[in-house]
């Protein structure tokens, strides 16, 4: 939450700060002498659509909770003997050695 509270800060600032100098500076847009400002239609501007636009998002997330909730499974399903002594039951995940003994 405190993350969110110190991004919102600079993100208001910079926005307003943008339409500020965006009402007093005209600035044009140059093209290059040899670009025609307005594409031709076909000429290339294919764009994905949202379901391939998403894959690169989609996949990881998807992996990685698969991974997650397989890794979950595997550990509600193992006793407290298949455990080696140095790692929690809780998480499956090694213990520090001031912990061990307890």
């Amino acid at each position: 939450m405190t993350g969110l509270l110190a991004g919102v800060i600079p993100v208001t600032v910079g926005y307003f700060m943008a339409r500020v100098l965006n009402r007093r500076l005209a600035l044009p847009v140059r093209y290059p002498i040899d670009v025609d400002p307005e594409p031709a239609v076909g000429s290339g501007n294919w764009k994905p659509g949202l379901g391939i636009a998403l894959m690169p998002i989609a996949l990881p997330v998807a992996f990685i909770s698969r991974a997650t909730v397989a890794k979950a499974v595997d550990m509600w399903q193992k006793t407290e003997d298949e455990f080696p002594p140095s790692y929690s039951i809780r998480t499956g995940l090694p213990m520090p050695p001031a912990f061990r003994d307890f």
